[in-house]
């Protein structure tokens, strides 16, 4: 498939079934992500790879409470638990941070953030090439720090990567 192909064929889906991703093909997807442009050619990302059910099940759990707060609207309520029930139900879950910040709840540089979204599409076109569905997953940030925490991670959370079959 063809560059041109994956970006004109690419679609975000929140659903996916059981069947599972081979190893050398996440491999591959983090490999192409780590070809994206970056500022400074600083390459600020890292990634994270859940294949674990019970830690998908952790996060969504985490992101249902956090949408029921009561600052959040009932749309973002409704878009924070839609993407939880994706989480689990994604066979992989990349949890993309930010490698330059230390400390789960510190704000990124924006050159950074701009980096790192590259990145992501950089890994969501292929995953199209690899025959892929996926879902960038932005509702990870209504709880990011508990996120972090369940993981035990060092850097801030920017987003999330659902990837799978359909």
């Amino acid at each position: 498939m063809s560059v041109f192909d994956a970006i004109a064929t690419r679609k975000s889906t929140r659903r996916f079934n059981s069947r599972s991703l081979d190893n050398r093909s996440i491999k591959s997807i983090i490999e192409f992500a780590d070809k994206a442009p970056s500022a400074k050619d600083r390459k600020p990302w890292s990634f994270v790879v859940i294949t674990d059910q019970s830690i998908k099940v952790a996060i969504a759990h985490i992101l249902y409470e956090a949408a029921r707060t009561p600052t959040n609207a009932s749309s973002i309520r409704d878009g924070v638990e839609k993407s939880a029930d994706a989480i689990v139900q994604a066979p992989v879950v990349l949890i993309a941070c930010d490698s330059q910040t230390t400390g789960v709840g510190k704000d990124s540089h924006p050159a950074d953030l701009l980096s790192i979204g590259a990145a992501i599409e950089n890994a969501l076109l292929a995953a199209t090439g690899f025959g892929l569905k996926s879902l960038w997953v932005g509702d990870v940030l209504e709880a990011r720090v508990e996120i972090a925490n369940l993981l035990s991670l060092e850097h801030p959370i920017i987003s999330a990567i659902l990837l799978g079959y359909r």
